[in-house]
């Protein structure tokens, strides 16, 4: 939602496409990201609100992982495979943020994403 962000953004997503389609399509996509955002709730939030929020999220999942190498133990289950993607996508963004860094400062979830990566996406 950040405009600063959104260059970088439509570059990732849809540099493919052929230009006269490609902005008109990504403005679509764009509107209707803001719009699904903003229906959810997160997209009502100022930024602090929003990195506050979600640092609740990140400290909660630093928590039940605690110090095994997936939250219910030594294997990944149905959750790491929803939690690893969502904070691997927030440590990926192009650009370092208030949000990429609640993940990339924290050591114990960026050796649990690169763990959860080799054992359940391992090409």
């Amino acid at each position: 939602m950040k405009e600063e962000h959104w260059p970088l953004v439509k570059k990732e997503f849809f540099q493919g496409l052929p230009p006269v389609i490609g902005g008109f399509i990504s403005k679509t996509v764009r509107k209707g990201v803001v719009a699904q955002c903003v229906g959810q709730g997160m997209g009502r939030h100022n930024e602090a609100e929003q990195v506050a929020r979600v640092a609740k999220d990140v400290s909660a999942f630093e928590a039940l992982l605690g110090d095994k190498p997936f939250l219910h133990g030594d294997r990944p289950t149905g959750a790491d495979a929803s939690v690893v993607p969502m904070l691997r996508a927030l440590a990926a963004f192009p650009k370092q943020n208030a949000l990429s860094d609640l993940v990339l400062k924290n050591n114990s979830l960026s050796a649990y994403i690169e763990l959860g990566k080799a054992e359940m996406y391992p090409s």
